[in-house]
């Protein structure tokens, strides 16, 4: 049953195949028969939300490729509107969800009333798999935009990940994503964060990333083989979790500051907290000349320190140093 939901096959096994188990099943073993229930409302459910997963992909890819026609034609007005339009009708049911929340609604009435028990997912199943919610961000301030910037904004939707010609791109929270990355621990590794620490409305690669905590190496990128003759400019995807209350009181930390190579790019740069944001500096040249460049962060200097359990404390409780979410190096 593994795998990415929404190529995941046995889906749709387990649903047929616990279908076929409920045929079989003599009316006496039937009729109180909470546990088959169960199995059978979760098979719905699964099925339901693989639906509108496969959904949300088609519909950003309609907009992707969308907004590449429009900015190789330079219609990016009608694009806009049109892609808008299609984000407002999102989350509509199809025929066959709505059979399926209404199977998963019956059983799970069943199951209740014979056992007491119930699948809760019932209750939850509007989400943002993939992040459509940034993309309308996205488009509503291209909307507001013009020239250069709005031209941008627009590729940035249909083009998400390339970098450009010589440049990179490293999606630090991804074990296969990032490889420039040399410090720091990723995702795949131990996410620290709990579900609604981070929006929905984030792309999935802006909701992993590389951190560290009170270790004095923080994340860092390092690139070699750059042009010495060429500028190049870098952009972050930067985000904070939105702490629980009983955690809030022992995080403190909002800020982090952002090095290339010995040249400040910020200084206790502020983080925005749950919905992602993207942060671009120019490179000094100087940085670069030599055809290497180390990208690196570096926490408050009070974050992670004092006593040995206060720390531990501080670490368990989700407690971080220094996050980086994304990194594009671009030529200018």
């Amino acid at each position: 049953m593994g795998g990415y939901l929404p190529e995941n096959d046995g889906i749709d096994r387990y649903y047929l195949l616990v279908k076929q188990a409920g045929w079989r099943m003599p009316d006496n073993r039937m009729q109180n028969n909470w546990l088959w229930r169960q199995y059978m409302e979760k098979g719905a459910l699964d099925k339901y939300v693989q639906i509108e997963a496969r959904g949300q992909l088609a519909l950003q890819k309609r907009i992707e490729n969308r907004l590449a026609l429009a900015i190789e034609q330079g219609d990016s007005d009608a694009a806009i509107i049109d892609c808008l339009d299609w984000l407002g009708h999102r989350g509509e049911e199809t025929p066959e969800m709505v059979c399926l929340r209404e199977e998963a609604g019956r059983l799970g009435e069943e199951s209740n009333d014979l056992f007491g028990v119930r699948n809760t997912g019932y209750f939850n199943l509007k989400h943002d798999f993939i992040g459509l919610g940034w993309i309308e961000r996205q488009l509503e301030k291209a909307q507001e935009a013009k020239g250069r910037k709005r031209s941008d904004l627009l590729r940035q939707i249909a083009f998400y990940e390339d970098a450009g010609e010589g440049g990179f791109y490293d999606n630090a929270g991804s074990l296969n994503g990032a490889p420039h990355l040399v410090n720091g621990t990723q995702f795949d590794q131990g996410q620290p964060f709990w579900p609604g620490a981070l929006s929905e409305s984030n792309r999935p690669s802006q909701r992993l990333m590389a951190f560290t905590a009170h270790e004095k190496q923080c994340v860092t990128f390092q690139y070699d083989d750059l042009d010495p003759k060429a500028s190049y400019r870098v952009r972050f995807t930067l985000v904070r979790p939105r702490y629980q209350e009983r955690y809030a009181m022992r995080m403190h930390q909002k800020s982090e500051s952002i090095y290339a190579d010995d040249f400040l790019l910020a200084k206790d740069l502020e983080l925005p907290e749950y919905e992602c944001e993207f942060f671009e500096f120019d490179v000094p040249k100087r940085a670069t000349h030599d055809g290497e460049l180390t990208i690196r962060f570096e926490k408050d200097p009070d974050i992670g320190e004092g006593k040995r359990t206060e720390v531990e404390i501080w670490r368990n409780c989700g407690g971080w140093g220094t996050l980086v979410s994304e990194v594009w190096l671009t030529k200018k």
